[in-house]
């Protein structure tokens, strides 16, 4: 009974330091450590996506900077309308956008520029004073007039 103790002791240390090990080795076919992933090539901008670009704030191009080639060169699809509502999605509808089909894509806009329309609207009317006012009742001939 001793000895099957300590063979299952044994055989149990032995199970746990082969995948302990196996985590100190960095991946590689020899051993060696692998060259550093190099980041993506941007996409090549033309002249005047350039100076788009360059007049963008830190934090844009930062952001711009960020996204997959396949998502840079979807940005520069965008008409400029498109792209200035793009910039205020969040980066997973970013993402959800760019990765779309053209015919899904296309209603995901039409969404959402009737979103921002409707913003758009929302904030009009508050600017001028809240909630647009009902229109003036129309005379019913139903209703009694008032006595003089």
């Amino acid at each position: 009974m001793r000895k099957l103790t300590i063979f299952t002791l044994i055989a149990g240390s032995a199970a746990l330091a082969v995948p302990v090990a196996a985590q100190d080795e960095p991946p590689g076919t020899n051993g060696s450590v692998p060259e550093a992933q190099a980041p993506m090539p941007a996409a090549q901008l033309s002249p005047d996506q350039q100076m788009q670009y360059d007049a963008w704030s830190a934090q844009e191009k930062g952001t711009y900077d960020g996204w997959a080639p396949d998502h840079q060169a979807y940005f520069w699809t965008l008409t400029p309308q498109r792209q200035t509502i793009y910039w205020r999605l969040s980066e997973a509808d970013r993402a959800t956008i760019a990765a779309m089909a053209d015919p899904d894509r296309e209603t995901a806009w039409m969404r959402v520029e009737s979103q921002v329309a409707q913003q758009a609207g929302s904030a009009e009317n508050s600017a001028e004073g809240g909630e647009a006012a009902p229109p003036p009742p129309e005379d019913d001939a139903t209703e009694d007039q008032p006595m003089m």
